[in-house]
């Protein structure tokens, strides 16, 4: 049989190693919850320009198709009647500018909150972007001359690129083809 005192030694250096051991684990795992909760936080570079693209490509108001018959709208599928410098002035809103009369007349009439217009509950009618950019957009389509539109505020110094594959939807005929869509910040 040992003597209890010569046990006591022998638990310190226990329980001191397990008091390291357990002070190190818990820093660990706080640093590891940092960096999850960091990293889960951070917002994409080119979250905004995202969104637009994705507007572009499968809002009605801009430039999908819509069956007028069945009235449904086909996500991913431009029409090609629909595709115009009008179109994208309507679909995406440029602040600054005044090249339309309705511009001139009204430049906010468009930005309607939900206190002013009773029919909607809490949603803006439309929303002004969180900053201004200027988009030029392509349409590709193989063995068809490529049409090009742009916002008013384009001055062609892209800062960022992005090809989408598309449908288009042409007089009833649909072809594959890609709508490259390139940005600019406007200041």
């Amino acid at each position: 049989m040992k003597d209890k005192k010569a046990q006591a030694p022998e638990k310190m250096m226990f329980y001191l190693g397990f008091g390291i051991i357990y002070t190190i684990a818990f820093f660990i795992l706080i640093i590891m919850i940092n960096s999850f909760i960091s990293t889960s936080l951070e917002v994409p570079e080119d979250l905004e320009i995202t969104v637009y693209s994705q507007r572009f490509i499968n809002s009605p108001d801009c430039f999908t198709y819509k069956d007028l018959d069945i009235r449904r709208s086909y996500p991913g599928v431009i029409d090609l009647d629909k595709f115009t410098n009008e179109t994208l002035r309507q679909c995406y809103v440029v602040f600054g500018r005044e090249d339309s009369e309705s511009e001139k007349k009204e430049p906010l009439a468009e930005f309607v909150t939900a206190e002013a217009d009773a029919t909607y509950v809490n949603v803006p009618r439309r929303q002004a972007p969180l900053k201004n950019l200027g988009f030029r957009l392509t349409l590709i389509q193989t063995g068809i001359k490529p049409k090009h539109i742009q916002t008013q505020n384009w001055e062609g110094k892209i800062t960022k690129t992005m090809v989408k594959d598309v449908f288009v939807m042409n007089k009833g005929i649909l072809n594959i083809g890609k709508l490259r869509i390139e940005v600019q910040d406007v200041i």
